[in-house]
């Protein structure tokens, strides 16, 4: 559990552990440098609660970083404070992840507003199995179901990226899917808290650089990819993000010639057409409205 000032929700999230029906646990707690009663609020919550402080606050990538290499379980779940899991969370997935070949697991989230409001709920499109390609295609695994196996990332020599700011689960799980095969749950077992300003165009950008950053560490390991369509499909998302952060910064004819790129693909040509409007791009890619196309859709 990852936690920079985050006293407002974190009692709620260290109660959605402490109430797991499954108890063979310990939370490695990192405060990434806070200023408010997150550590005070952690530390009431007795001895299963293993507390760790940053001297000097840290990108989000590092922090999981510092904090997974205290961790001395054999299965690794990551909760952030503002999110919640069922009590069922961790005993559905283990009872299929224990003695199994399966090095990864997820499973289905609710999204909801700040007072749990729901938004919708995700259901996980892909199946069990080796899922690298389809994963390439369309990118579903949330953290906050997560199950990753140490020793993988021991063996594997992964971590998470320290210098990842805004997509450091999306580099975890690519570099370790192409080492074995992934459960995906199909049940709901987490509560995930989506805010008004999560989908910035500023993340967006960071988003951008940092997939196009995982792509090429990920070919460097998995040369065979190049040529693959999976592969290519991963690239138009990252200069899908990147146009949308050119068209929150007025650059128009720029995100449409990086649309254009793709005019064959009947989404892209829509969206290269959408940009010459950009009050009705607005619109489309208004949060509200771009959950509903997404979750119809399973494209961007």
């Amino acid at each position: 559990m990852n936690c920079y000032e985050g006293e407002k929700y974190l009692s709620v999230a260290l109660r959605s552990v402490l109430s797991q029906t499954y108890s063979n646990w310990e939370i490695i707690f990192w405060d990434n440098c806070s200023n408010d009663m997150s550590w005070e609020i952690a530390r009431s919550f007795g001895p299963k609660i293993r507390l760790f402080r940053s001297a000097v606050t840290t990108s989000l990538g590092e922090a999981r970083r510092l904090a997974v290499s205290h961790a001395r379980g054999e299965w690794l779940a990551f909760l952030d404070v503002d999110d919640i899991w069922h009590p069922e969370k961790l005993v559905v997935q283990m009872e299929a992840l224990s003695d199994s070949d399966h090095i990864l697991g997820y499973a289905g989230i609710e999204e909801v507003d700040h007072d749990l409001k729901k938004i919708r709920t995700m259901v996980p499109k892909w199946d069990s199995g080796y899922s690298l390609e389809q994963q390439l295609y369309y990118f579903e695994i949330n953290l906050v179901t997560s199950m990753v196996k140490k020793s993988v990332l021991d063996e594997e020599k992964i971590n998470f990226d320290g210098g990842m700011q805004a997509s450091e689960e999306y580099n975890l799980f690519m570099r370790l899917l192409p080492h074995g095969s992934v459960h995906v749950e199909k049940k709901i077992l987490a509560k995930y808290r989506v805010y008004a300003e999560s989908l910035t165009y500023k993340k967006l950008g960071r988003w951008a650089l940092e997939r196009r950053e995982t792509l090429r560490h990920l070919l460097e390991r998995h040369p065979h990819l190049s040529g693959s369509e999976a592969y290519q499909a991963a690239h138009r998302q990252a200069d899908y993000y990147e146009a949308c952060a050119l068209m929150s910064r007025g650059e128009h004819a720029k995100a449409r010639e990086l649309l254009a790129t793709y005019k064959s693909s009947s989404l892209f040509f829509f969206l290269y057409v959408l940009a010459y409007f950009p009050s009705i791009w607005r619109f489309v890619h208004h949060p509200n409205t771009k959950k509903k196309l997404t979750s119809a859709l399973k494209i961007i």
